[in-house]
């Protein structure tokens, strides 16, 4: 499901780029994934509605017609379980977006998990003031990973490998003598929604 989920996502992102040209900012980015879409078995869906109901697990419980659409199409196509690492398999064609890759169905655990670690190891970083450099997309979605920002922090650490000098140097914050609060030690980076399809090598 996550392969299929991930591919139409990426379907209709080159179509939505086609089609409208190139948005020039988050807002206009959020637009057009709202308005490029495609039939899928007999309902139309649009990107944000594959990423939202069908490759991520609800958080929280709503009311309303909307949710209940919601649940149905969740219950068609989605996820019955919740799967954070596909956080780091959705590629927006920005200069804040994970990698582009290609998954297989036989090892898509093991890709989902290299995918992770390599976004973390490109895009969290330490300052020379001891600041740590935290993406604008793990803070949109923390609760996927933790349930605050010292959490999120400690989940940060512990998914790096244990070689990775960027763990150490994560450690030396979290631990350093004139320890900062948590507020003062962490520095979100702005979301880049210039254009932009990274591939790994």
């Amino acid at each position: 499901m996550i392969l299929i989920g991930s591919f139409l996502f990426l379907i209709i992102k080159f179509q939505a780029f086609l089609e409208h040209g190139l948005p020039s900012t988050q807002e206009k980015l959020l637009a057009l994934m709202n308005k490029a879409a495609l039939n899928v078995g007999g309902i139309v869906l649009n990107a944000l509605a594959i990423e939202h109901f069908i490759l991520r697990h609800p958080s929280e419980s709503k009311h309303g017609p909307a949710y209940e659409k919601e649940m149905l199409l969740r219950h068609a196509y989605g996820l019955g379980y919740p799967e954070p690492n596909v956080t780091f398999a959705l590629c927006r064609g920005s200069w804040s977006s994970p990698a582009l890759r290609v998954y297989t169905p036989d090892d898509i655990v093991n890709e989902l998990e290299r995918a992770k670690v390599e976004y973390l190891e490109a895009s969290v970083g330490v300052t020379s003031k001891k600041k740590i450099l935290v993406p604008k997309l793990l803070q949109w979605h923390m609760l996927d990973f933790a349930d605050g920002m010292e959490s999120l922090l400690e989940w940060i650490y512990s998914q790096l490998p244990r070689s990775a000098s960027l763990k150490r140097l994560i450690m030396q914050c979290l631990n350093g003598e004139t320890k900062s609060p948590i507020n003062k030690m962490v520095e979100v980076q702005p979301h880049e929604s210039e254009f932009r399809y990274l591939l790994p090598l």
